[in-house]
């Protein structure tokens, strides 16, 4: 008999039993009740009366869970992350600058007629002009910043493809104001205040890109280069 029991209790499950658990618990407690004396058979029974074990089993299933997610984030690679980053910004091609309005009628004709612009929009108040695919708007006032206070202002850019016709020719030829500044580009201030620097469309301007000066000087190749190309063009013009 105590054979039997044993069988039944290390070899059965007592929880999850089916229509013969009520036999098995029963033999368990007979057992218990031979060996050990009624306590033991009490905490049999207690045993008998719990659930099974869900809440260990949630626990174990929340474990996994976290170990899965972080499994996952350390998993995560440069193209994954790429995902999810900022959009790229880059400038845009519109600018807007505040001029003096006595300024209004050298602005028209230095823009329009020297540098070729678009007009998209003129009235007394505004005008919109466009040069390729950059789009620059004036507005006027009475009251604007004074050409000393330009010149500490934003520079621009303008690129030719005939840098020393467009130099003499029309730039300073219109009277605008040269800056002396230690490079061999042209620099000069356009009606109105606005600073431009005058480049070549497929000049290399990479020591622009890379001096830790404010004012870099090209290298002494690249200023002979920038000569010949204005003697040469000079010379094309002139025969």
């Amino acid at each position: 008999m105590q054979q039997e029991a044993v069988r039944f209790t290390k070899d059965s499950d007592p929880i999850n039993g089916d229509s013969s658990r009520v036999a098995r618990l029963f033999a368990g407690l007979a057992f218990d009740a031979l060996r050990q004396g009624w306590p033991a058979m009490i905490r049999t029974v207690i045993r008998s009366l719990q659930p099974p074990n869900v809440e260990c089993a949630s626990v174990r299933a929340s474990l996994s869970e976290k170990r899965s997610s972080t499994c996952k984030i350390m998993r995560l690679t440069p193209k994954s992350l790429e995902k999810t980053s900022m959009p790229r910004v880059i400038l845009g091609n519109h600018a807007a600058v505040t001029v003096a309005r006595s300024e209004q009628d050298k602005i028209r004709r230095f823009y329009i007629d020297v540098l070729g612009c678009a007009v998209k929009m003129s009235n007394n108040d505004v005008d919109r002009f466009q040069l390729a695919d950059a789009h620059l708007c004036f507005v006027y006032q009475d009251r604007a910043l004074n050409a000393s206070d330009f010149s500490q202002a934003i520079w621009l850019e303008l690129r030719s493809a005939d840098v020393d016709g467009v130099k003499r020719k029309k730039i300073l030829a219109f009277g605008v104001k040269k800056l002396d500044v230690p490079d061999p580009h042209l620099y000069f201030q356009a009606p109105g205040g606005q600073v431009f620097r005058l480049v070549g469309i497929n000049e290399d301007l990479t020591v622009y890109e890379q001096s830790p000066s404010s004012r870099p000087r090209p290298a002494a190749s690249a200023a002979r280069r920038l000569e010949r190309d204005s003697r040469e063009a000079r010379l094309t013009t002139r025969y």
